[in-house]
């Protein structure tokens, strides 16, 4: 890989705010509506809206281009496959430096691809892997229900719990522990919520290893390998090479 010029690293202000503005809306609008894996990126160029740089705009082209180069990608359903749905949960613990919030992401796999998904930074300050963890976890148990609602409404078959994957062991615990936990007093809402959807028998939280962690993908920028990894996982492939009988990944 070629080194990158020093604009890309300017922190030169890029004059055309309206035109940055502009392109970061419409990439938002993919993120949300179709294209899951660029969701990551499209965040961070989101939160420099209002003074963006040089280096900012670089950024931004750097997505567009990847969209031009993937554009007949898309989320495959498999036909005839299972109704049944489940949820990835992560988080990157504090990683914002101004305000030392964590973020917090989930995704909902049904019938081999993505139906929903989130990446957001969490409102509350996390002091541990495991809080911005917890608060991660609540998020994806209220999004279980809302879908269990809808696939209900719907009348789509599900099992009587649905299933949510965490690759944090302490959180696990703590779900399906009713002592008490000090360490997380303050979270005690989302504690109690998560505990209370389990008992219930609404969710079942069970341990994924990190490296099949799909939702981390939302949570920061990967490595190659692991993003086409978790992209696989999303259900995004390309749509064109399905015709002609070969998968090529970017």
């Amino acid at each position: 890989m070629e080194p990158r010029s020093d604009v890309e690293h300017s922190t030169d202000p890029f004059d055309d705010v309206a035109l940055y503005q502009s392109a970061v809306g419409a990439l938002q609008y993919a993120a949300h509506q179709a294209r899951p894996d660029i969701v990551t990126s499209v965040c961070a160029a989101a939160s420099k809206v209002s003074a963006p740089t040089q280096a900012d705009w670089i950024a931004v082209k750097r997505i567009i281009r990847y969209l031009q180069g993937t554009v007949d990608w898309g989320l495959k359903f498999n036909h005839g496959g299972s109704t049944v749905f489940e949820l990835y949960s992560d988080a990157s613990w504090g990683d914002n430096m101004s305000t030392g919030k964590s973020i917090g992401a989930f995704i909902s796999i049904m019938e081999g691809a993505a139906i929903s998904w989130q990446s957001k930074q969490q409102s509350m300050v996390a002091t541990s892997t495991t809080e911005a963890e917890i608060l991660a976890a609540s998020a994806a148990a209220k999004e279980a229900m809302w879908l269990r609602r809808l696939v209900a409404d719907l009348k789509l078959e599900q099992p009587k719990a649905t299933l949510i994957w965490k690759d944090n062991q302490a959180v696990i615990a703590i779900a399906l522990n009713p002592a008490h936990h000090g360490r997380t007093k303050h979270y005690s809402v989302h504690h109690f919520y998560i505990r209370e959807r389990v008992t219930a028998g609404d969710i079942r939280i069970k341990y994924c290893k990190t490296g099949a962690m799909t939702a981390d993908i939302f949570t920061k920028p990967l490595a190659r390998n692991l993003f086409k990894l978790h992209r696989e996982g999303m259900g995004m492939v390309s749509l064109g090479a399905l015709t002609s009988g070969s998968v090529v990944g970017n």
